[in-house]
């Protein structure tokens, strides 16, 4: 059974979707310490949480409030203050924080998936970061044929474009079933303040609405049977006398070594597209971040090495989706025909994009130790 090292090289931000109220992190030395938001408010008396006045003022803070200062969590941290001594809790979990504590305890945190308070990168989360990799080198491979075929294809996605190269949706689950990926637990976290940039003004800063993320924190490892592939499966797979030629070399694609090219072919196409977009817009060297994507670069392209890199979690896919990367580089005139029916947010979000300057904002990750991060990096070696 394969083992594999994995190991955050940047902030890594999986949320579960909610996010948590700034009085129930306290400053702590190097440290922010999350307290349970049941046991904090137990503190207060119940005449207080239930008062009309203060339910009333909680409900009716508006946005304008909120940007102003008012928020309803700075109104409840200042009325909590009076009740709770945080000196005789037990916090929950504790994060690493180089975030001033004026923004600390003025904005909302972004919760991290966690188990038992200790957070983990969920594997099917890894597993769907590999299997985008795979297609997307795979379709690289028939990049020829399906420029013959794209005629034939109405609306552009993963499951139109592998039909029409003799995949079927059914092989294509029973392909993806083949790998296993568990959860992979890490021990630290870290709060990060995040900044949002327009990448064509500079001036047009976006970073005010976002909140604090908590994240695992980079330099950590672990290494364990985190990936498999059901061999057994594959084979049986690939005894069906039906499968097109197509089917069987996408099979083909599925080994140890094939996920850490394709991996690693995905990532280099990746950090090329951020340094074509700094060659144009200087948006990375202006924020201290060109040599860090150039150094990831240099090791992401080492023939030597047995490991491979991937980008996970929040901020990280933007428009590189397998489909999209893949037409914006190879098949331009046909990304532009379709932008708006198959590539564009705005067919998600209630937003306008266009061709030419998707995507136009990046997120960052502000670290006074380490400057300005790439988020949610992670390296994955092979071990034995």
């Amino acid at each position: 059974m394969t083992k594999v090292k994995i190991e955050t090289i940047t902030p890594v931000h999986i949320g579960t979707g909610d996010t948590k109220l700034p009085i129930f992190y306290m400053e702590d030395g190097e440290y922010m310490s999350f307290y349970d938001e049941q046991e904090v408010l137990s503190c207060v008396p119940d005449k207080v949480l239930l008062d009309k006045q203060f339910l009333d003022k909680l409900s009716h803070f508006s946005d304008k409030g909120a940007r102003s200062g008012q928020s309803p969590s700075k109104y409840l941290q200042n009325t909590l203050k009076r009740y709770v001594d945080f000196s005789k809790l037990s916090p929950r979990y504790q994060l690493k924080s180089d975030v001033d504590y004026y923004i600390t305890e003025n904005k909302k945190y972004n919760e991290q998936i966690k188990t038992l308070d200790k957070p983990y990168i969920p594997g099917s989360s890894l597993k769907g970061a590999i299997l985008n990799a795979v297609y997307y080198s795979f379709l690289l491979f028939k990049g020829k044929e399906l420029s013959y075929k794209l005629s034939h294809i109405e609306r552009l996605s993963l499951e139109s474009i592998m039909e029409e190269l003799g995949i079927p949706t059914a092989f294509i689950k029973e392909f993806n079933s083949c790998l296993t990926v568990r959860d992979v637990p890490f021990n630290e976290l870290r709060v990060m303040d995040a900044k949002r940039l327009d990448t064509r003004d500079e001036k047009k800063d976006l970073s005010s609405a976002l909140p604090l993320f908590e994240c695992i924190d980079y330099g950590q490892d672990t290494t364990d049977s985190y990936i498999l592939i059901n061999q057994e499966k594959l084979n049986l797979i690939k005894g069906e006398d039906n499968d097109s030629e197509a089917c069987k070399q996408l099979m083909n694609c599925m080994n140890y070594k094939m996920i850490r090219l394709a991996c690693n072919r995905y990532m280099l196409d990746i950090l090329n597209e951020e340094l074509n977009l700094d060659d144009n817009l200087d948006f990375y060297s202006k924020n201290n971040l060109r040599n860090a994507l150039e150094g990831l670069k240099k090791n992401v392209a080492n023939k030597e090495s047995n490991a491979f890199y991937l980008r996970i979690g929040s901020s990280t896919n933007y428009f590189s989706k397998t489909v999209s990367l893949l037409f914006k580089n190879k098949f331009p005139d046909e990304y532009d025909k379709r932008f708006n029916q198959s590539f564009s947010p705005s067919n998600r979000k209630n937003t306008r994009a266009k061709s030419d300057t998707l995507p136009k904002t990046r997120m960052l990750y502000l670290d006074e130790q380490v400057g300005n991060c790439y988020p949610g990096v992670i390296r994955i070696e092979y071990v034995d």
